[in-house]
């Protein structure tokens, strides 16, 4: 039997309210990045495809699609040039990843070779096999949205916001603080408690740095 055009309203809403719901929850108090909004473009396509359920109107949707679809694809390929220039660096491998990784851990170890170092990207200490924080292990994902988290959950998870940053290096100080490798502001909690606790600031390649105590015994 046919579709009534109330069952077809009923089929298309069904898929519109997720994408709705979807969409709000992009926008919730916590950080995100461009990526999280992927999974946004299979749901708006599934609410079109319901929406094609009115024939009368299926050849005015196929039009508007295929414009659509062609108008971002020109205008996306145009701003995302320069997020494909590493693919020149595919025949270089001193600019991989594992390479970059390994010569900045002997930067690190050659100046704190003991002791744990804080940073919001581990894999560059544990790459020389260097200690790092068990509460960052995660690197930047629990720290950005930290804050949310109640004072006592967080102390359950072992996870550390910006607040309880002097707690936790008071007990036991770092022997060095990497930065450079996320974004200013998820960093500047690290480079203000460096600063109040007389860290200087060596600068490594490839615009990192590396804060160690200014005294060492």
């Amino acid at each position: 039997m046919a579709p009534t055009p109330n069952t077809r309203i009923s089929r298309g809403w069904s898929v519109v309210d997720p994408v709705s719901f979807l969409l709000l929850g992009c926008f919730a108090p916590s950080r995100y990045q461009f990526q999280h909004f992927y999974v946004f473009v299979p749901l708006a396509l599934a609410a079109i495809v319901s929406a094609l359920y009115n024939l009368t109107q299926l050849k005015l949707y196929q039009l508007l699609a295929l414009i659509s679809s062609f108008t971002f694809a020109v205008v996306s390929g145009f701003k995302s040039v320069e997020e494909y220039s590493p693919i020149r660096n595919v025949t270089k491998p001193s600019e991989w990843f594992p390479e970059r990784a390994r010569l900045t851990a002997a930067e690190i170890r050659a100046h704190a070779p003991v002791g744990r170092i804080l940073t919001l990207a581990p894999a560059y200490p544990l790459e020389d096999r260097l200690l790092i924080y068990p509460q960052f292990a995660t690197g930047a994902f629990a720290w950005r949205s930290a804050s949310l988290i109640p004072m006592e959950r967080r102390r359950q998870l072992h996870i550390v916001a910006p607040e309880d940053l002097g707690g936790l290096l008071a007990a036991e100080p770092p022997a060095g603080i990497l930065t450079g490798v996320e974004d200013d502001e998820e960093e500047a909690p690290l480079i203000t408690w460096a600063k109040a606790n007389g860290y200087v600031r060596l600068l490594l390649k490839r615009k990192r740095s590396l804060w160690i105590p200014a005294v060492r015994e």
